[in-house]
């Protein structure tokens, strides 16, 4: 059975996004709206026989182009460490971006820091865990720990945080 929970578009953020999830309340399909629920984008996840996430990819507005996709890493407990981001341009699959996950705090506060191709971190966010959201951003900073708000000039959605090189 496919189940579906839609966020609606905040001020915070314009979109709208929907999850459809699987009888292992997996997110199998995710699709983003704009204002005019137009299509922004759909994102199909894969996830092996043990319910872990291996590769979600993210299509465009036209359906069936591909934008990029994300793999995710494990560590020896099987716990997500991370990912990586690539788009496809041309044809060819290009690296944007790469994660990696420390527990400040096990189970409730995370640091997330965001690599570029030069292997140079160059943002972070701290999540902490919420009892019915699950993990919430709490801040993005730059690595001299200026915060980088939604109104900051250096604001970037987290679908499209690759593409800001000099933060």
């Amino acid at each position: 059975m496919i189940t579906t929970e839609v966020f609606e578009a905040t001020e915070n953020d314009p979109y709208t996004t929907i999850y459809y999830r699987d009888s292992r309340d997996k997110a199998t399909v995710i699709v983003v709206l704009d204002k005019d629920e137009k299509l922004v984008s759909k994102e199909i996840s894969e996830y092996d026989d043990n319910g872990y996430l291996l590769t979600s990819v993210l299509y465009g507005r036209n359906h069936h182009t591909i934008l990029g996709y994300r793999e995710y890493d494990y560590d020896e407990l099987n716990q997500e460490i991370g990912f990586c981001d690539y788009h496809v341009i041309d044809g060819e699959n290009k690296f944007l971006v790469k994660t990696r996950s420390v527990w400040i705090e096990r189970d409730k506060l995370l640091h997330c820091c965001y690599y570029l191709e030069d292997n140079k971190p160059f943002i972070y966010e701290v999540f902490e865990h919420d009892e019915d959201c699950g993990m919430v951003t709490m801040g993005r900073f730059s690595m001299q720990g200026n915060e980088i708000t939604f109104d900051s000039d250096y604001y970037i959605p987290h679908y499209a945080i690759g593409n800001a090189k000099d933060i």
